[in-house]
């Protein structure tokens, strides 16, 4: 039981301006009050020991949630693992059919590729022949015209010689004819000088 001294309180009020009677019946109420609601030593060690039996029922439950929320964690951490997993294999599988669709397309385009090469390849080599034949072709018939023209000199300057020669011939012919003629004129100017001298010396003897 908390003491209250009412003695003292009943004069503090009476001091402070209040009446006796009054100052009296407020500290009686009071005291009153408090010996009905102030806890002594024995009621806070009773709160205590219920509050410690509280603490404890708190921990064993803040202990057991916590051991509920370790396995709800462990079996999360699992569920998470096993749908990280699923989900990982999953995308290894979509990845690993992309590729081969990948791998498929990229081999389909490098064969129509390697077949579009090869058929340029052969649009080259035809054109390349050709060509060739129609430069064979067209040196042959150069080479023809040529030999053909060579012929054609060759003749035209044979029937040019031959032409020559005649003329020349013709020329010679006339030389020899206007030089014996030139000879024969001075032989019978000689002779008539022969003459001439000798009827001049038989006119003088």
């Amino acid at each position: 039981m908390v003491t209250f001294d009412t003695l003292k309180a009943s004069r503090r009020l009476r001091d402070a301006g209040f009446e006796e009677q009054k100052a009296e019946a407020l500290v009686n109420a009071f005291a009153q009050d408090i010996g009905a609601n102030l806890a002594t030593k024995d009621d806070i060690a009773l709160l205590l020991k219920e509050m410690a039996g509280e603490f404890n029922a708190v921990r064993q439950e803040m202990a057991s949630r916590d051991e509920a929320l370790r396995k709800d964690m462990v079996s999360g951490d699992e569920a998470l693992r096993k749908d990280v997993t699923a989900q990982i294999e999953a995308l290894r599988s979509e990845v690993a059919s992309d590729m081969a669709a990948l791998r498929s397309d990229v081999t389909h385009e490098i064969e129509t590729l390697r077949k579009d090469m090869a058929a340029l390849q052969s649009d080259v080599t035809r054109k390349i022949e050709t060509l060739r034949s129609d430069v064979a072709t067209d040196i042959a018939a150069l080479r023809k015209d040529m030999a053909s023209g060579d012929e054609a000199l060759r003749q035209q300057m044979a029937s040019g010689n031959e032409a020559l020669r005649k003329d020349m011939a013709l020329i010679e012919q006339r030389m020899i004819i206007r030089l014996g003629g030139m000879i024969v004129g001075g032989v019978a100017m000689v002779m008539a000088a022969i003459g001439i001298a000798t009827g001049v010396l038989v006119a003088l003897l």
